[in-house]
């Protein structure tokens, strides 16, 4: 210190650089030559980039590829350091330019709370833009597939149809309803084309999958069926914020079926409800099946990083949380483009549908236990106002 670099780090680099504390129980020399020697015994690549001996800390800069947070807990883990943690860029009392150009960005507060910018740095080293790209199937009322933010992440057959509609048949996903443009939006909006919100700047592909309208509710049968439609048309992922109150046989079969399905199977995130109730002794489904390794199921969290008042939780049947307050996403609308805030445990399902997404993009090999265990790996605990409350995670990039 200083490190005598004459080009400043890029934000790619800072995410990628680890702030290491040594025990000061041996002389900083040795305590610093033994965390070399843990990270080399573990085959970590990495670059010392500078110290502070008064505070015993080190600052390291990983290869890319290396998986930092896994870095930080292993040299923990084995005593080479005290603490360990990702570097990251601080904000000054002024105005930051944001890494995306879209207008709305500053309006989107879920996106800096589950540390979306250092997972957009990330995956533009690592994506192939020119890919097809991930397929996220919306299980829903459908897509309005004219949306500017949309058009572009749009999942296509060969006949032009943007999915499926199990209600009338075809390809008919027009959304009378507004429920799937709004999930549609916070999994897959273009960033970085200066319209509206910002989500997805790798390559994606939105298949609307219509199986409600304002007189077809949500059944056990037809969600069934739209899932397995789904994975005929290709989904990689399938987005389920809906839910049902009995545990049916064949919604659990058609989970079960994505898990083995294709190469690697199929993620299935599916929404743990809007009741403030406690899904393990009252569950709801598909969120609530036991013994499918392939469901994630999501609660929503607020700006404090606590419950929301609304979402229901489960020690043992809820899996992670993500913000579900007051989101800004994409709307239906007739004439003019349309942006909106909405809140339910609809909106977290479909921001960790999006986490799943650039996981899968990165890693398209990974199972669904795999991504559902990075998410895992990767979240803070969320506080419940409720006694019992909910041990879920909040993702965190």
């Amino acid at each position: 210190m200083p490190n005598g670099h004459k080009q400043p780090p890029t934000r790619e680099e800072i995410y990628r650089q680890i702030i290491v504390t040594l025990p000061d129980s041996a002389p900083i020399i040795t305590a610093r030559q033994a965390l070399f020697d843990a990270l080399h015994a573990s085959g970590v690549e990495f670059q010392h980039i500078d110290s502070i001996e008064l505070l015993h800390a080190e600052l390291l800069l990983l290869a890319a590829g290396e998986d930092v947070h896994a870095v930080c807990r292993h040299v923990i883990s084995v005593g080479a350091a005290v603490t360990a943690e990702q570097n990251g860029a601080l904000h000054s009392a002024g105005v930051v330019a944001p890494v995306v150009n879209d207008p709305l960005y500053r309006h989107q507060w879920a996106l800096p709370q589950i540390s979306a910018e250092p997972a957009w740095l990330r995956a533009q080293t690592m994506v192939n833009l020119f890919a097809p790209g991930v397929v996220v199937a919306v299980v829903d009322s459908g897509i309005q597939t004219a949306h500017p933010d949309l058009v572009n992440h749009l999942w296509i057959d060969g006949f032009g149809n943007h999915g499926f509609n199990t209600i009338t048949g075809g390809g008919n996903v027009f959304d009378g309803d507004g429920h799937g443009t709004r999930l549609a939006g916070l999994i897959g909006a273009l960033s970085n084309d200066g319209v509206g919100i910002a989500a997805a700047e790798w390559p994606l592909r939105l298949m609307a999958v219509k199986f409600i309208d304002i007189r077809n509710p949500p059944t056990a049968w037809s969600g069934a069926a739209a899932i397995v439609l789904a994975l005929l048309g290709g989904a990689d992922i399938i987005c389920c914020a809906w839910g049902v109150g009995v545990p049916f046989a064949v919604l659990q079969l058609a989970i079960l079926l994505a898990n083995g399905w294709g190469p690697a199977g199929v993620l299935v995130v599916a929404a743990a409800g809007n009741d403030g109730l406690d899904n393990d002794l009252l569950p709801t489904f598909p969120a609530s099946y036991p013994g499918c390794p392939n469901l994630v199921s999501v609660m929503a969290s607020d700006r404090d990083d606590d419950r929301a008042w609304f979402s229901n939780y489960g020690l043992a049947t809820v899996h992670l949380a993500a913000p579900g307050v007051h989101i800004l996403t994409t709307d239906t609308y007739f004439g003019v483009p349309q942006w909106r805030e909405f809140s339910g445990t609809s909106a977290s399902c479909a921001l960790v549908t999006y986490a799943a997404a650039l996981i899968k993009t990165i890693n398209p090999a990974w199972t669904p236990t795999q991504i559902r265990n990075h998410l895992s790996r990767r979240s803070i605990r969320v506080r419940s106002s409720r006694a019992r409350g909910s041990d879920a995670s909040h993702w965190g990039g």
